[in-house]
């Protein structure tokens, strides 16, 4: 193979690999742009493909760079359970970062864990410099009265296997501050006595 095959090769694939990127991008962007719209709802399937899409890294030859993670933005988000019907709202610095947090694991143990059980989840997102509020902590706050709050799972239902005990007994500690009160008590009537 001659240089010139080379060169046209390297170009050729220059260009694919250029016209992958923008496909890619743009992907993502429609998707993640469609959740930022007033009722843009989309799944979180949607929202996780286009978070993980990654672009070419011409330094190092591989797909490593997250698009989204330079599009990152201040604001607040709402997941929405639409198997319970149960709301999860909250804020960040990074919105798509704390976002694709919760589906992995690493933010409220009900809303991942009703996702690992299959429930479906759909979520919006607020740009904080797009809405009215110039406070993300009013932001998070008025999400939260709109949409209420997320249950947190009983610690009854993580069952025995976690070490947890029979649940129907009052703990060692609970028993501990009964029989402390009884003896503070007994103590005060014997003083004044």
């Amino acid at each position: 193979m001659g240089f010139i095959d080379t060169l046209i090769e390297g170009l050729e694939e220059g260009f694919d690999k250029a016209f992958e990127k923008h496909e890619t991008t743009q992907g993502a962007a429609r998707v993640l742009l469609k959740a930022e719209e007033q009722e843009g709802w989309i799944s979180s399937d949607e929202f996780l493909e286009a978070y993980n899409a990654r672009t070419y890294n011409s330094d190092n030859g591989q797909y490593d760079i997250k698009i989204m993670k330079n599009y990152d933005f201040e604001g607040g988000y709402v997941l929405w359970n639409r198997s319970k019907n149960f709301y999860h709202t909250g804020i960040g610095a990074e919105v798509y970062k704390k976002v694709e947090r919760q589906f992995r694991g690493f933010g409220h143990e009900g809303v991942y864990k009703d996702f690992k059980d299959g429930d479906t989840f759909v979520l919006t997102l607020f740009r904080l410099r797009d809405t009215e509020y110039d406070d993300i902590q009013r932001l998070g706050n008025d999400l939260r009265k709109a949409f209420g709050q997320y249950p947190i799972p009983k610690i009854a239902d993580k069952g025995q296997d976690e070490g947890l005990g029979d649940k129907s007994e009052p703990s060692g500690c609970a028993q501990a501050a009964f029989l402390g009160c009884v003896v503070v008590g007994l103590m005060l009537l014997l003083y004044l006595a």
